[in-house]
């Protein structure tokens, strides 16, 4: 006989392709069984053979390491090579093995061949007593002893003939959101009542169905318990909840009768002793058949029922079962590991972390350790748990995404929430779902999504958001999707869309970018992941462009190095030279900013020999401009003054009236910190009636605070004062925060030296806060002359 230990399988089934969707369902539902703490494990050909592989070789392994063999019989099966081929793999298995590993499984008339003929067969020929066959299915899989007859007492062994899960450990106690025990208040609940339904519900994995599980072992001896589970079992209705329990309750006979004869005959049948109904994963049923339950449960069945599932159920009795609390985790995951094969390879694992990583949800818990137990590591485990990889993720994620009422609309919802950060605008969802304008198939899906919880609301419903484990499977389920590139340029293009409407630079269309900061980020991301670069060039152009950009003016200065590099890496991969030297010119200004000079050179100098390739004057203008700046910045004004002479000169011959106002700018504060105070003045003069000409704001503001801080050097406050603040106006217009709060710090120290010290404290209280927020160097500053007038 085969070594037990080289089983990999349960079970083999065997099947022609004819009866290929009844055997996917079969095996569906087999594998979400248990068997000595573990899954059922089954081999079916489509799950365990991939495309490309030697299909003969792999089933003859398959089959070797089978405990069991399950052979599908049809007329169409019988006439098939594939099962003879399968058959002929009864070469693993000796004749004494046969009867007990090979397992007919009698579906439709057919002439069995003579190896088959002298087995007995499970028969599920009659879709009414299917279940009978699946239970008895179960049991020889399982090994266990077929049931003898019927007991007179109905009691915990009547029970456990139905398919009710096995806990894996001893039951941890739960608490509800008041820190009463749960399981307390689900018995109260059913003792008190004569009749109605009592409903656990909460997201996948909360441990619903191990409660109910634990109610009935607490009311066995005093209860009958009729349980059923709609899961894996798609034509589940009021007819098969009532065949089930009359087959539970020795009432067998009932399942032939009409469904109104069986309702009324189950009244009798229930009203003769104490007993509750228990409907497990309640939410895979179909609407109607949901209501035609509800309806009979709460109003006619005279006896106390308990639904597990995902949502609230109305105008009833609902206990919510969320996450366990942190102590409930760490007694479960000790619980898990008592019986793991070697404890000692959980030594040193942080168990609040595995809590933590698995949102105190018990299902992801118990699969986190099942899968350490298995030799694999804890941040290989965390991976695969975080892309939507094992059982966890399909039976709490999954299961809920696959439900027929979530509906197709709800899936596209849920799918595209999976791209935004933190939260999505309505309009921005329902544009990257595919509704468009049609506001109510949003606010349809919205609400469906939002009864299984798998979404959350913010701004009192005006934003939406995925989050937690949540977002992780539903982009991983994305990620599988035919249509994940048609969710993701929608994504790309409404935000590209977005930015593109609020390039003009004004405070409200800065705060509205900013508002959408990560959104637009991620937008980027997903574009550059598609290796659509015009997009890429663009989004970074409106949002991280220096000196003008939302980020660069808010003081996100990682994000302006790091998406500027992103564009730079665009317009190198699209090939255009043009592209590449304004992106490198472009972040050699933030990195320049930052003080990381080196990197600021490299970048002006490839810009630079590209323009000068290319022959485009403008760039090289541009560029010598900065490389003054950049060598003013390092102390060399001679150096300076000469490559602003040499850009001006060019803008000169360009007619280049914005290039002459810019580096007129720059000579201007050459001269100032040389002291020529006159020269800098006449410079600063000359650059502002040129920028006026062109409504070029942010220079302007520039350009007056460098004139207001001449005036207020030469004691000539008044006109300081009218600079600062027009300066200041401009700023606000613009959303220009770094220079709001440079005015404010300057016009305290105007307001310092005229006497007023409590104003002064005012004014440098406030720049100190915007500075603050902006990570900016000149925080210090603030912080000491705040100090200076509040001695």
């Amino acid at each position: 006989m085969t070594e037990p230990e080289k089983f990999e399988f349960d079970i083999f089934l065997s099947y022609n392709r004819a009866d290929e969707e009844w055997t996917r369902k079969l095996a569906t539902r087999l594998e979400r069984e248990t068997h000595k703490g573990g899954k059922l494990r089954v081999f079916f050909a489509p799950w365990d053979i991939r495309p490309g592989q030697p299909f003969l070789k792999i089933m003859e392994e398959a089959l070797e390491k089978s405990r069991k063999v399950g052979i599908v019989m049809s007329p169409e099966s019988l006439k098939s090579d594939w099962v003879e081929l399968e058959r002929l793999g009864a070469t693993y298995i000796s004749t004494k093995e046969v009867g007990d590993r090979v397992i007919p499984i009698y579906l439709k008339d057919c002439e069995p061949p003579t190896f088959l003929a002298q087995l007995s067969r499970i028969d599920f020929r009659d879709a009414s007593a299917y279940e009978a066959g699946y239970r008895l299915l179960l049991t020889v899989i399982r090994d266990d002893p077929l049931p003898r007859g019927e007991s007179e007492k109905e009691d915990l062994s009547v029970v456990l003939r139905a398919p009710i899960p096995e806990p894996s450990v001893e039951f941890v106690s739960r608490q509800d959101e008041h820190g009463k025990d749960m399981l307390g208040k689900i018995l109260e609940a059913v003792r008190r009542r004569q009749s109605g339904l009592i409903v656990l519900f909460g997201d996948g994995g909360r441990g619903k169905t191990t409660l109910a599980v634990e109610t009935i072992r607490a009311l066995a001896g005093t209860y009958r318990i009729a349980w059923a589970s709609a899961d894996g079992r798609e034509d589940f209705s009021l007819s098969t909840l009532l065949d089930d329990i009359a087959s539970q309750l020795g009432a067998h006979e009932l399942r032939k009768e009409t469904l109104e004869a069986k309702k009324e005959a189950l009244q009798a049948v229930l009203s003769d002793g104490l007993t509750l109904i228990v409907l497990d994963n309640f939410e895979t049923v179909s609407d109607p058949e949901q209501k035609n339950c509800i309806s009979w449960l709460s109003k006619s069945a005279p006896c106390p029922s308990l639904i597990t599932t995902r949502q609230r159920i109305p105008a009833v009795l609902n206990i919510r079962v969320d996450e366990m609390t942190g102590e409930e985790a760490r007694l479960f995951i000790e619980r898990l590991i008592e019986q793991a094969n070697d404890p000692d390879t959980f030594k040193g694992l942080d168990l609040d972390s595995v809590s933590k990583a698995a949102e105190y949800n018990p299902l992801i818990i118990g699969w986190i350790v099942g899968q350490i137990d298995l030799a694999q590591s804890y941040d290989q485990v965390l991976s695969d748990l975080s892309k939507g990889k094992g059982d966890a993720a399909t039976r709490v994620f999954d299961r809920s995404f696959d439900l027929p009422q979530l509906t197709d609309d709800g899936r596209d919802a849920l799918l595209s929430l999976s791209f935004f950060v933190p939260s999505a605008s309505r309009v921005a969802l329902a544009e990257v779902a595919g509704f468009g304008e049609d506001t109510d198939r949003l606010n349809e899906a919205v609400k469906r999504l939002a009864a299984l919880r798998l979404i959350k609301s913010i701004d009192i419903g005006n934003r939406l958001a995925v989050e937690g484990l949540t977002r992780d499977f539903a982009s991983a389920r994305l990620s599988k999707d035919a249509r994940a590139a048609e969710f993701r340029s929608r994504f790309t293009q409404y935000f590209l869309s977005y930015s593109e409407a609020r390039a003009e630079l004004t405070a409200e269309n800065h705060d509205a970018l900013e508002s959408e900061k990560d959104n637009l980020l991620s937008a980027i991301e997903v574009a550059f992941g598609q290796q659509d670069w015009p997009t890429v060039m663009m989004m970074v152009k409106i949002v991280a462009w220096q000196l003008n950009s939302v980020l660069y003016l808010r003081g996100y200065w990682d994000e302006v190095t790091r998406y500027g590099e992103q564009a730079l890496e665009a317009a190198r991969n699209s090939q255009s030279e043009e592209q590449v030297a304004l992106f490198a010119h472009n972040l050699a200004m933030a990195y320049q900013d930052r003080g990381e000079l080196d990197k600021a050179r490299r970048l002006y100098t490839e810009s630079i020999e590209i323009s000068k390739k290319l022959g485009n004057q403008s760039g090289i203008a541009i560029t010598l401009h900065e490389l003054g700046r950049l060598a003013q910045d390092q102390g060399e004004v001679n150096e300076a003054r000469r490559l602003y002479n040499e850009s001006i000169e060019i803008s000169k011959k360009l007619g280049s009236q914005r290039g002459i106002a810019s580096t007129l700018n720059e000579l201007g504060r050459l001269a100032q910190a040389q002291g020529k105070l006159d020269e800098a003045r006449k410079l600063y003069n000359e650059s502002l009636g040129i920028n006026r000409q062109f409504d070029n704001w942010s220079i302007i503001a520039i350009t007056l605070h460098n004139l207001a801080t001449i005036a207020q050097v030469q004691g000539d406050f008044g006109q300081a004062r009218r600079l600062y603040d027009e300066s200041l106006d401009i700023s606000k217009r613009l959303g220009d925060p770094g220079n709001i709060a440079l005015m404010l710090y300057n016009m305290g120290t105007l307001i310092e030296a005229e006497g007023n010290r409590e104003e002064a404290a005012r004014l440098f209280s406030e720049a100190l806060r915007i500075f603050e927020k902006l990570r900016s160097p000149y925080a210090e500053n603030a912080r000491e002359s705040l100090a200076r007038v509040t001695d």
